[in-house]
């Protein structure tokens, strides 16, 4: 969140974190939903293993795209102030 509130412009703060807020209940829903029917189909422990693959699958691609480059470039003072001026 203080990387979010960071980068982002004081102005579109509330719509930021109103839609990471829509997103992200809509995403818990999604994925309870699908837990429990895979848990209901296959086990109780199929959700449990698909997770853990799917976070091994993921791991690199989101370590690339959420790199320590990619922050600083982020974070660097001039995309905050370009990003405020209109």
């Amino acid at each position: 969140m203080s990387l979010r509130a960071r980068i982002i412009p004081d102005h579109m703060q509330g719509r930021v974190v109103a839609t990471f807020r829509t997103v992200s209940t809509g995403a818990l829903a999604l994925g309870a939903l699908l837990g429990g029917l895979l848990a209901r189909a296959l086990g109780l422990s199929w959700p449990y293993l698909v997770a853990g693959a799917l976070l091994i699958v993921l791991s690199p691609i989101l370590l690339r795209w959420l790199g320590n480059d990619r922050i600083a470039a982020a974070t660097s003072t001039g995309n905050r102030a370009s990003a405020t001026t209109t």
